[in-house]
């Protein structure tokens, strides 16, 4: 009776995670996706009845289209389908299309990934697919909220395209907002869920915006071949939520494709993840330690804790390097500003020059990844950028300048927030995330 438990269960988890595997992919573009959309544009018919290369229960989920004119909110363009797909791909009734297959495609095509999917390109788009049904919306400027989502779903063999109802909020609401939309596509698909699916499915990714938002910029950065950029951004979603698992996939897909800092199957010194030659690898390596588990539940062993503790070790593992001498690892820091934070001293609105102190010396070569944030919202606030930064002071001192790209006013925002991540020392130990706040001269 025990074998037989155990052989059912060692089966069950096989299954299950060659089918996550299968399911979540990667979100780096490899010459297999580039030849598979060549290959997709120039085979398939487009005047095939969509039923002959889709099964019915196919969805793809595409990118929404920013429509509000703020460019603060582009992230959500992919990071919407991310979060949607992530669910949806929890649904054992539906076949989603992985995202960055849509990428590929959307490359070989030259096609604006935030282009709104019309009634004339949806059918070529989803038979280019092979997706039975599209899903995707537009964000717009709500009347009461400052940030509303009109979702819609596509039917590609009837080009049918049916709205689904409007969810509003702040974008601190987004885990709500796409919950809702969620189960407006389930019902519109008509999915049966059961309780137990429904309670699964509205576990959120993670409750912190700021790390959901460092992800989709990343996943960006991804997609454009930047890929040292996407890897700290990645880092700053970790330090932001340390339980965010695609961030970690996709930071340690990175390594492994040597694309990043790290990996060559050496324990990882800035998200607590063991990196591994390919993500395919980590991945059966995780789910022989998650069978070995439930095979020693199942034999009746009993080694509660060792492998929690063992979990609480690896998360807590941030910062890499001295890891095989035991010492403690001394994490690298930002320790003042010029000009001072927060101080009467402020900064030019329309650009200028900031300088970090580190209390140590970084790796000139480090990835650093530098985002320019507001408080405010205003669509006409201007949007700070910065050029690569710089390093002085034998790689004590980062330098960035800064600028607006759009015209500064006395209605402006008088705070800039600078967060800075990504950076690591010698020894190869990264920094956490850390924002700083300056106060903005105004004409």
């Amino acid at each position: 009776m025990k074998r037989t438990f155990l052989f059912k269960t060692l089966s069950i988890l096989t299954i299950w995670l060659y089918s996550v595997s299968m399911v979540y992919g990667g979100q780096v573009m490899t010459q297999n996706e580039r030849t598979w959309a060549r290959q997709v544009i120039e085979k398939t018919d487009l005047n095939q009845d969509i039923s002959k290369i889709a099964s019915p229960n196919t969805l793809a989920v595409l990118y929404y289209t920013n429509k509000t004119g703020k460019p603060e909110l582009n992230p959500l363009e992919k990071g919407l389908a991310v979060m949607l797909s992530y669910d949806l791909s929890k649904i054992d009734t539906i076949q989603v299309i992985e995202r960055i297959k849509l990428q590929a495609l959307l490359d070989e095509m030259k096609l604006d990934a935030s282009a709104p999917i019309t009634s004339k390109n949806a059918p070529k788009i989803g038979r280019l697919l092979g997706a039975y049904n599209l899903t995707s919306g537009a964000i717009l400027t709500g009347m009461k909220a400052p940030l509303e989502l009109q979702p819609y779903v596509i039917d590609v063999s009837f080009n049918n395209k049916a709205k689904l109802p409007t969810t509003s909020g702040k974008t601190d609401n987004l885990v709500r907002m796409e919950k809702k939309i969620l189960f407006s596509i389930t019902d519109q698909l008509s999915i049966y869920l059961t309780d137990e699916e429904k309670a699964d499915l509205k576990v959120p990714m993670s409750k912190s915006s700021a790390a959901l938002t460092a992800l989709f910029i990343g996943i960006d950065h991804s997609d454009r071949g930047e890929y040292e950029q996407a890897a700290a951004m990645y880092r700053q979603a970790i330090s932001k939520d340390p339980k965010l698992q695609l961030a970690h996939d996709a930071l340690n897909e990175l390594k492994s494709m040597g694309m990043a800092a790290g990996g060559n199957g050496q324990p990882n010194g800035d998200d607590g993840q063991f990196e591994d030659d390919s993500i395919n690898t980590w991945l059966w390596v995780a789910g022989g330690v998650a069978i070995a588990g439930v095979a020693a539940l199942a034999l009746g062993g009993s080694s509660s804790g060792g492998d929690s503790g063992g979990s609480d070790t690896d998360t807590g593992g941030d910062g890499g390097g001295g890891g095989d001498t035991g010492l403690p690892v001394v994490k690298p820091q930002i320790t003042s500003t010029v000009p001072a934070q927060g101080s009467a001293q402020t900064v030019p609105c329309d650009g200028g020059q900031l300088q970090f102190s580190f209390n140590k010396a970084m790796d000139p070569a480090s990835s650093v990844g530098i985002v320019f944030s507001t408080p405010h919202t205003n669509a006409d606030d201007p949007k700070w950028s910065g050029s690569t930064p710089s390093w002085t002071s034998a790689g004590k001192i980062l330098v960035v300048n800064y600028s607006s790209e759009l015209l500064c006013t006395s209605g402006s925002p008088d705070t800039m927030n600078v967060t800075i991540s990504g950076a690591a020392d010698s020894d190869g130990a990264f920094m956490d995330s850390q924002t700083f706040s300056f106060n903005v001269e105004l004409p």
